[in-house]
């Protein structure tokens, strides 16, 4: 059996890390795995495809940077990609995210119509559902009925003209009926979002993200950048942004006392510039151990993203044995098992920093259990594979 994984990239990133155990999960299991990708990639246990080129990426953000085209520029390098998987003839095609600028996901998607190849697209994000965002937040809800005069055209992908109407029923127009297609969104939360998009009626299954609990434990080294002296707020995302709590963070500085630190990994060199000094700012980072032992040395996570769609780095930190705070109304609610660690607004968030400080010492280990028990990365492989094996039941009927 051949599985073909899509995502922007490979091995690398959040769902390139994704991509990548579940090729080597079912390598394991005797099958072939092959991971397309259009950006960047690593060596991988997967045999590799490149879509495209530079030109293409390059040519691919400038059009959709001016007219909203993310997705449906790059033909030619989709043909050609789509040539590649004649040849190949996969059993199963995955796909991840299809935003990044290198792939026209209409030709892509049409092919694996015509042809009724079992297909498998995870929703990371929100980005298939909308006629723009690849979040959403409370400040709209045309992605329900349509979009259009889109008061987010800054937001990732940013561009300078709307063209967000045409783009929901591109993908309405595309996605609705399309029965060689099941859609895995990766938690509850976000399926409830799903149901009032136009993909209410499609076939639906939910398969949360999970941990490596081989790489995410509490480890009692000590971080050489971290100080030792001072109550520790951890906060971590790919890149920061107005979007995704940044503020929040900027806030939450004025707000704690003078043995109290925050430090935020992911920040650009732009952003480090401008914190304040009880702040420590550093770049995202791809290393393990590194990122492992800044949980376990942190007292107290905090992710203050609204618009997550699971909130991977919460189950990272609490399987490190670090407590979690995250806002209510948002997927980090079923991580995140201690209601007294969801908050409704930033405030609320002082109380609870003073009564950790309080505590002698707090039960890492129970953390690590409530995460290993509910979201273990190879429950989600052995999900996946089984969801592989039933689309190629269906098939064959």
């Amino acid at each position: 059996m051949k599985l073909l994984q899509i995502n922007t990239v490979a091995v690398n990133g959040s769902t390139g890390r994704i991509a990548e155990q579940i090729g080597n999960f079912i390598i394991n299991k005797g099958w072939e795995s092959w991971i397309a990708y259009g950006r960047a990639a690593t060596k991988s246990q997967s045999k590799l495809i490149k879509i495209g080129n530079k030109f293409d990426i390059y040519t691919h953000v400038l059009i959709s940077k001016l007219f909203d085209n993310q997705g449906l520029s790059s033909k030619n390098a989709t043909d050609k990609f789509i040539e590649q998987i004649n040849q190949l003839k996969p059993d199963i095609v995955h796909i991840h995210n299809l935003h990044g600028y290198y792939i026209n996901y209409v030709r892509l998607l049409n092919f694996l119509k015509y042809f009724k190849i079992p297909t498998v697209i995870t929703l990371h994000d929100f980005w298939m559902i909308t006629g723009h965002c690849a979040y959403i937040n409370d400040s709209c809800d045309k992605w329900k009925t349509g979009c259009g005069n889109c008061n987010r055209l800054s937001a990732y992908p940013s561009t300078l003209f709307d063209k967000s109407r045409r783009n929901w029923h591109i993908k309405s127009n595309l996605l609705n009926n399309a029965e060689n297609i099941i859609f895995v969104p990766v938690s509850y939360w976000l399926e409830s979002k799903i149901s009032e998009s136009f993909l209410s009626n499609s076939n639906i299954q939910v398969i949360q993200n999970g941990i490596d609990l081989n790489n995410f434990y509490p480890d009692k080294k000590k971080h050489p950048l971290l100080p030792q002296d001072k109550f520790i707020i951890l906060c971590v995302a790919t890149r920061w942004t107005d979007s995704n709590g940044f503020n929040d963070i900027i806030e939450l500085s004025k707000r704690i006392s003078s043995d109290e630190i925050i430090v935020i990994i992911g920040v650009n060199k732009d952003q480090q510039k401008k914190l304040p000094s009880n702040i420590i700012g550093l770049e995202r980072t791809e290393n393990i151990s590194e990122l492992r032992r800044l949980y376990s040395n942190a007292n107290l996570f905090f992710n203050p993203n609204r618009e997550v769609t699971f909130g991977l780095v919460t189950a990272e930190a609490m399987a490190c044995g670090t407590p979690s705070i995250v806002y209510q109304d948002t997927a980090g609610e079923e991580i995140v098992s201690d209601p007294n660690f969801v908050i409704s607004k930033l405030d609320e968030i002082l109380p609870m920093i003073d009564r950790l400080k309080n505590l002698p010492s707090y039960p890492k280990d129970n953390l690590r259990y409530i995460m290993a028990s509910k979201f273990d990365f190879n429950n989600t492989l052995k999900n996946y594979f089984e969801l592989y094996n039933k689309l190629l039941q269906n098939t064959s009927k």
